[in-house]
């Protein structure tokens, strides 16, 4: 007898116990199917208007650089100029622009062909225009009537070696194209009567100026 009551009191109990955790089961579902019925179509939550704002404001806002402005303040890089003439490129003996932009402080690049066509002319009539009674023979003396004979004779060897050149007074200007030019002394005047032979780069000019 007493085993049966004891059986039953457990059935009771254990009864007892699976109810209340169905009621547990049941309210948690009905809070899920609460939570569901706050959500959007698209399946979001809602949220609180004002609770997203004051979100939003705490959230420092990203700085975007204004593409313009950024853009004028890119400096333009400056090409450098050159520093003297070049020996490249094609043989071009046209007019000149007859001015130039600036002149650089640079080495000349027709040294060579200038000393070699002077040198050439002095070998070829040492004896009929120069004097070197007293003078190097590098830099003789120019006889007085043979003056413009060496000047443009010079002229002729320095164009015979592939550039261009022309007279102007006691200097010879020497290009190979219209990019630029140099300018030579070869001759001196060391009193009214006195004619020398001179070696003299006086610099260059961009663009060639003949």
């Amino acid at each position: 007898m007493r085993w049966s009551v004891g059986i039953a009191g457990l059935v009771a109990v254990g009864c007892a116990s699976g109810f209340d955790d169905q009621a547990d089961v049941s309210e948690d579902a009905a809070d899920i199917r609460s939570d569901d019925a706050i959500a959007g179509e698209d399946g979001a939550v809602d949220v609180d208007p004002e609770t997203a704002q004051d979100a939003a404001a705490d959230v420092p806002a990203e700085v975007v650089p204004d593409v313009l402005e950024v853009v004028d303040t890119v400096e333009e890089t400056e090409v450098p100029r050159p520093i003297s003439c070049s020996r490249s490129g094609s043989r071009d003996c046209s007019a000149g622009h007859g001015a130039f932009e600036y002149c650089p402080d640079g080495p000349s690049a027709f040294s060579g062909a200038v000393n070699s066509a002077i040198d050439a002319v002095i070998a070829a009539h040492l004896t009929e225009w120069f004097s070197t009674d007293g003078y190097p023979a590098s830099t003789p003396l120019v006889l007085p009537e043979h003056v413009n004979a060496y000047i443009g004779a010079v002229v002729t060897a320095i164009q015979a070696a592939g550039l261009c050149a022309e007279a102007g007074g006691d200097e010879v200007s020497v290009k190979l194209n219209n990019e630029c030019s140099e300018a030579w002394d070869i001759l001196a005047n060391p009193d009214a009567s006195t004619n020398l032979v001179r070696r003299a780069y006086m610099g260059c000019c961009l663009p060639a100026f003949f």
